[in-house]
């Protein structure tokens, strides 16, 4: 929601972690990834809110150790 956005940036810059659906786990306790049909139409809905309430967005779609070093590179250009 727009509070929540306005929330989030009052703790510093905001970074969107992008995961492609595809590699995002299905299953457990989370009533979002039961399924593929819910994870896709969670992406669908959240992603404009994502977008907006962004300062910048990281891809994650290798290794955990490249992209928590963009994720630095793309905070300490933000700072």
């Amino acid at each position: 929601t727009p509070g929540n956005a306005r929330a989030l940036r009052r703790g510093g810059p905001v970074l969107w972690v992008q995961r492609p659906v595809g590699q995002l786990a299905v299953g457990g306790d989370r009533p979002l990834s039961k399924s593929w049909e819910a994870l896709t139409q969670m992406e669908a809905e959240r992603t404009p809110l994502y977008r907006a309430a962004a300062d910048a967005a990281v891809k994650n779609d290798g290794a955990f150790e490249k992209t928590v070093e963009k994720a630095l590179e793309v905070l300490e250009e933000l700072l």
